[in-house]
């Protein structure tokens, strides 16, 4: 067998177990597939192509507004929270927006 026919067998593969909805695990154990060359299959696809190989990337848009602080509240060299997940990099101010930054997490974790 040919490497461009693994990668047409193993492309089937990815596009099977998307449609499934399971985890990789589970996917694997019910199509009788090894779980350890499923991700190998998958990395080299990736690299090969830079992207997932059954899907594009998708940016994923938080919407925000700015945070509503009192005049009386604002503090000069306020104390913040930085947050790192992955690469990305979330600070937080005092007098933060809570429905903002939910919407930031969400987005984050759709993302990840």
């Amino acid at each position: 067998m040919t490497n461009k026919e693994r990668r047409g067998i193993w492309a089937k593969h990815f596009e099977a177990h998307k449609a499934s909805k399971q985890s990789i695990i589970n996917w694997c154990k019910d199509n009788n597939v090894n779980v350890r060359q499923f991700y190998k299959w998958r990395r080299r696809l990736l690299s090969s192509t830079n992207k997932t190989p059954s899907a594009t990337n998708h940016f994923i848009q938080a919407k925000m507004k700015p945070p509503i602080i009192p005049v009386n509240d604002l503090r000069l060299n306020c104390a913040a929270i930085i947050i790192k997940i992955g690469t990305a990099v979330i600070e937080v101010q005092q007098g933060f927006d809570e429905e903002a930054l939910a919407s930031v997490f969400r987005a984050v974790a759709k993302g990840c």
